[in-house]
């Protein structure tokens, strides 16, 4: 990588010039402790701060009382500043010029000279100006000048465009003010418009961040550290001390209650659609499926991610340069289940790495791991950082603390008990040992954050100067569009993706499709085990009618019950984390559900025809059918659609369980409770609390479906029950019913999935 030229900032006032350098903070206002001092009746007496970057500064108004105006736009907490602007302290305030000077890489501008003049962007080369980014479509956004500035349209963009943090269809923008388009910022001017990527790795800045339960439990408590990009941070500390808590409010999905999240000048909670694309979160558990090889895994992930305009030959270079970084080329056709603890963790990263994102968190990523594959996951981690990605690690493991650059240790309730270079800890704590340091915390945890600020105002060694500290609660976000944000690709694209997945996951696992595509083979075997002739049909004109018909029907809907229930239960649960990770970049819920929907009511339909032909092969079929001509076909559709209702329970449950340690309990119980409800153990009908309760039992009317075509009120000496008189109607009614629990199941389901999630 070449370094781009270094930059020159200068702020100007009433012809004197003040030079600003990477690194240096000027306080400008009215008070005698600032460093430029300006007597004016709007400048208040700490009004302003003017922090140097290598990419230019960042500016802050510090509270001012009648604020700071940015080319004539009210500034709003931290703004980065990468190119000349104007600045008025106040209204009718001082007039300064902030000069940006010195090249800078990715910085182009076109204009557009007149009224009506029109400009496309996009990543297509065809487009008046290129934009070289995976997050920007073949054609992104028009521009196109007008009397009172420059409008902006979304010409079907996939990750839209975004102005002052959210995302917009069409925006008229005066000069001064930003446009961003995937990691590219286009500042209007009054004839033109300028356009820079993303040209380094922004710093990270943590303002004050706490986390306050309703009851007023308190779960972070003032934490604040400056994080410079291409840097690694490792936050430590032991268990209760906040780690999970401060993981959702770095990244957003679980946002502070009060205090401020910074990322190259912008408001994470105010601009997180936005920046979404520009972090990456890799949970501790591995976010792969375990069936797939390593480029599987890759390539359909690339699919959901990417703009659907990206071609496949673009996505592949993509995948084949992240296999490369992580060193993973020669296991690209390796199964996931397969590699070793470290090589799936490279794998979980290597998704993140697809998007470029030039933030990454980490959750534990070495537990489980032994010290040596401990080490060479770290030294990958160094190696991320040492390439231009800002890299935060939350871990239990202090063995190779020394490769970081910073750690930041929490003690119980929130508290920051350390931040600074690794080397220092020990002697900050006054011990030799990483496991004394955490019994320190542990057991006085008050003590040790008040040691920790004492250490913080006597030594910059320990805690680097940060920006302002603000303690005012963040602007309001809403929680489901934080967990969901605007789907990456149509839910079309998205479910045709989802379903090959699916399939290529199923057709991996060999031994779980035999077993799928045996059992209903094997349930209808079970009905030779049922003692006499008779089978479904009519007994012999010299034998008495028997009730081997409705225990046949008994054994066939229970293990249609079965099939959809074990199908549906373990679907969901199994790719939690799977699931949370990509809906938080644009996976549609609806997509998701239809997709297993649709895979799974295929081999639940085939798996019905496997169960009927057998049943039908080894025992005496219905005389005559209800509706359809064939009674075959009849007793297909009333097991596949008491499967497909069972299963559309299954999903309910799968969405709500924790883990896939509970479903097993609940299989066994369900299945117990479809027999008795079904009807055909012992009569429902006629008793009012099991009528109502089978309702809602699909085996009640897969069961009274299949009995109305054999027309079981006929043929055997059991109580006759209205569900079961063979007639087009009462047929139709138990499938109709079917099918509504089938919908009602599913829909409960999807409400889950758009629901947030949390992990730990």
């Amino acid at each position: 990588m070449i370094p781009s030229p270094a930059t020159a900032v200068v702020l100007r006032i009433a012809g004197a010039d003040h030079a600003i350098g990477a690194g240096t903070l000027l306080r400008v206002g009215r008070g005698s402790e600032v460093d430029l001092h300006l007597t004016h009746p709007r400048v208040s007496r700490q009004h302003l701060t003017i922090e140097g970057t290598d990419r230019g500064c960042v500016i802050t108004d510090s509270g001012s009382r009648y604020g700071t105006f940015v080319d004539g736009t009210p500034l709003h907490g931290a703004l980065e500043v990468t190119s000349s602007v104007h600045l008025t302290l106040g209204t009718g305030g001082p007039e300064v010029d902030l000069i940006v000077s010195g090249q800078q890489t990715g910085r182009r501008s076109a204009r557009l000279d007149a009224v009506g003049a029109a400009l496309i962007l996009g990543r297509d080369p065809g487009c008046d100006l290129t934009l070289e980014d995976p997050l920007v479509s073949r054609r992104h956004v028009r521009l196109t000048r007008e009397q009172q500035g420059i409008r902006a349209e979304d010409v079907g963009s996939t990750n839209g465009i975004h102005h002052r943090g959210v995302r917009t269809s069409t925006v008229l923008l005066s000069p001064g003010e930003d446009l961003t388009v995937g990691r590219h910022t286009l500042r209007v001017h009054q004839d033109s418009i300028e356009v820079e990527s993303d040209p380094g790795v922004p710093d990270f800045v943590v303002e004050s961040v706490s986390y306050t339960l309703p009851n007023g439990k308190n779960l972070l408590q003032d934490i604040s550290f400056a994080l410079p990009g291409g840097s690694v941070l490792a936050v430590v500390g032991p268990s209760g001390a906040g780690k999970s808590t401060l993981l959702g409010a770095l990244t957003g999905s679980q946002p502070a209650t009060s205090g401020r999240v910074r990322y190259g000048g912008r408001d994470l909670y105010l601009h997180l659609d936005h920046l979404r694309h520009r972090i990456g979160v890799v949970p501790q558990d591995d976010v792969v499926h375990s069936q797939l090889t390593v480029r599987q895994a890759l390539t359909f992930a690339a699919e959901l991610r990417f703009p659907e305009d990206m071609a496949a030959a673009e996505r592949t270079t993509r995948v084949d340069a992240v296999l490369a970084e992580l060193g993973l080329t020669d296991h690209a056709g390796t199964q996931v289940s397969r590699l070793s603890g470290g090589q799936r963790k490279r794998t979980s990263v290597a998704l993140e790495l697809l998007t470029e994102p030039s933030l990454l968190f980490l959750d534990e990523p070495t537990s489980g791991l032994d010290p040596g594959r401990d080490k060479q996951l770290m030294e990958t981690v160094r190696d991320l950082a040492d390439g231009g990605r800002t890299v935060c690690i939350i871990t239990h493991s202090t063995d190779n603390l020394d490769l970081c650059d910073r750690v930041l240790f929490l003690a119980p309730g929130g508290r920051t008990a350390y931040f600074g270079e690794p080397a220092a800890l020990l002697d900050h704590f006054g011990v030799t040992k990483y496991a004394d340091a955490f019994q320190l915390t542990e057991s006085r945890p008050e003590e040790m954050a008040e040691r920790f600020r004492a250490a913080r105002h006597a030594s910059d060694r320990v805690f680097p100067p940060a920006h302002p500290q603000v303690t005012s609660t963040p602007a309001p976000t809403d929680a489901d569009h934080a967990a969901a944000p605007v789907p990456t690709r149509s839910i079309g694209r998205q479910l045709g993706t989802l379903m090959r997945r699916h399939l290529r996951v199923l057709l991996a696992d060999r031994i779980y499709l035999a077993f799928l595509l045996l059992m209903p083979a094997l349930v209808a075997l079970l009905a030779l085990v049922v003692p006499g002739d008779q089978g479904l049909a009519a007994a012999a004109p010299d034998a008495p009618p028997s009730t081997q018909p409705a225990q046949i029907l008994v054994i066939v809907v229970l293990g249609a019950v079965f099939i959809g229930l074990s199908m549906g239960i373990r679907e969901l649960v199994s790719e939690r984390a799977v699931f949370v990770r990509e809906r938080s970049v644009g996976l549609s819920a609806t997509a998701y559900l239809l997709a297993k929907i649709c895979v799974l009511s295929t081999l639940a339909i085939l798996q019905s025809i496997i169960l009927v032909v057998v049943l039908l092969a080894v025992r005496e079929g219905p005389e005559s059918a209800v509706l359809l001509g064939s009674a075959g076909l009849e007793l297909t559709i009333a097991v596949a659609g008491c499967s497909i209702a069972s299963m559309g329970v299954g999903l309910c449950l799968s969405a709500l369980v924790r883990n896939a340690a509970q479903f097993m309990p609940i299989v066994v119980v369900l299945v117990m409770a479809q027999l008795v409800l079904s009807g055909g153990l012992f009569p429902v009908a006629g008793r009012a609390a099991l009528e109502v309760a089978a309702l809602i039992a699909p085996a009640r009317w897969g069961f009274a479906a299949a009995a109305s075509t054999v027309d079981l009120n006929a043929i055997t000496p059991r109580e006759p029950d209205g569900l079961w008189d063979h007639d087009p109607g009462t047929w139709l009614l138990s499938v109709l019913m079917m099918d509504v629990l089938a919908a009602v199941f599913c829909v409960l389901c999807w409400l889950r999935l758009k629901a947030p999630y949390r992990m730990r």
